[in-house]
């Protein structure tokens, strides 16, 4: 395990962020407030004047990182990883942890984070309002698990983005596999979560239900960059494999811009690849919401072409209007191919619920499918025509197992 040392100053946002992100990952360091002896030790260190030294600094082992921006680039990675020791993050002993709840026949909800994100306190509000028990579990945080201990729930809910960092989306799928060998009914488990974190696992599921993709190439370094950009040219679309509410993507119709951000860790995302896509230039993109193979809604949501050049998660679209003031995100009625496909790509993928993204090729007018995602915010009811939520909450109970 290699030695951490932050060396820092206090009031520095940048530190603070880099010190949250030490304390969540439960790695052990030494924090250094610098004074003048350290400023001037540091600053040979780095080779840089006492009075201009910026911080934060980080050294790990004999290994410095200079910025955190730098730092932040290594964590979107497997590399930070590598960096603090092979075997991986050596959890401290003062990390807060927490039980397995034990709370007989309740609706068992994991998730990372805070609980009164929409996608979660909506679901809650639904399943009590049908009278059930719900409890969360912060898969984050989440301690020492008796293996040999029965899990108490009805059913287990996964409700975990697709975007968590390698080590926990593994941990994640070792839980939800647990749960469905002791015959816990579980919602969209460990082979949906998988597919769902990969841009590329999701193309093939959708060449394999027959529905067209743009155009991409899986990429893992700079050579792999430029080879895609000379096959593709025009506008393409650099997006992390595994991501989530759009973070991470961005555009480039220059070989030499693309070429200087494919050279930054973060573009490949926490898995270490990347997707290189033929853009489109659309002025809207298509959602159809699917539910225990059935489609419950579907929208189109308009880009605001001025500032963005794909579409935002759909909890911040509802909030957004377009230039013309009428709401961004409209119902539509789906055509019977684009539902025919769906459905199908969502049953191979073995998910129960979820949502599928998809754009009109303005050049031939077809439907070009680019996103699968497991965890959707529902339109607002006054969109759908439904209580979405409440659908989905049935579907859960459906699903449970006798107390």
């Amino acid at each position: 395990m290699a030695e951490v040392v932050l060396y820092s100053r206090q009031g520095c946002p940048f530190c603070e962020t880099v010190e949250t992100l030490l304390v969540k990952e439960c790695l052990p360091f030494k924090k250094v407030e610098l004074d003048e002896v350290s400023r001037k030790m540091l600053a040979a260190l780095t080779d840089e004047i006492p009075e201009q030294l910026t911080v934060p600094k980080i050294m790990i082992g004999d290994r410095l990182i200079r910025t955190s921006d730098e730092f932040l680039e290594l964590k979107a990675t497997s590399a930070l990883t590598h960096l603090v020791g092979s075997g991986g993050f050596t959890r401290s002993e003062s990390a807060s942890r927490q039980a397995l709840p034990d709370v007989k026949g309740a609706i068992c909800v994991l998730h990372t984070g805070p609980t009164d994100k929409i996608w979660l306190s909506e679901l809650e509000r639904a399943l009590t309002s049908l009278g059930a028990k719900v409890t969360y579990v912060d898969v984050e945080k989440l301690g020492a698990c008796d293996l040999s201990q029965k899990l108490p729930y009805s059913v287990v809910v996964n409700r975990v983005s697709d975007a968590v960092d390698p080590p926990l989306a593994r941990f994640l799928t070792s839980l939800l596999s647990l749960a469905a060998t002791q015959d816990v009914p579980v919602v969209n488990g460990a082979v949906p979560q998988s597919i769902a974190t990969s841009k590329l696992a999701q193309h093939s599921f959708f060449h394999a239900a027959g529905l067209r993709t743009p155009q991409s190439f899986a990429v893992r370094c700079v050579g792999d960059v430029d080879d895609a950009f000379e096959k593709l040219g025009g506008t393409v679309i650099m997006k992390p494999n595994a991501g989530s509410f759009g973070k991470g993507i961005k555009k480039f119709s220059d070989p030499l811009q693309l070429h200087d951000h494919a050279q930054n860790a973060s573009a490949y995302g926490n898995d270490g690849v990347a997707i290189i896509q033929q853009y489109h230039d659309v002025k809207e993109v298509y959602r159809v919401f699917i539910l225990d193979g059935e489609v419950q809604c579907a929208v189109k949501t308009a880009i605001d072409k001025d500032r963005e050049f794909t579409a935002q998660c759909m909890a911040s679209a509802q909030k957004r209007r377009t230039t013309e003031g009428a709401s961004a995100v409209t119902p539509i009625e789906v055509p019977a191919e684009v539902k025919r496909g769906c459905i199908d790509a969502m049953a191979r993928s073995g998910a129960n619920v979820g949502s599928i993204e998809y754009l009109i090729d303005p050049s031939s007018g077809e439907a070009l499918y680019f996103d699968l995602n497991l965890l959707s915010t529902y339109p607002d009811v006054a969109v759908a025509g439904r209580d979405c939520w409440i659908d989905l909450a049935k579907s859960i109970l459906s699903k449970a197992r006798p107390a």
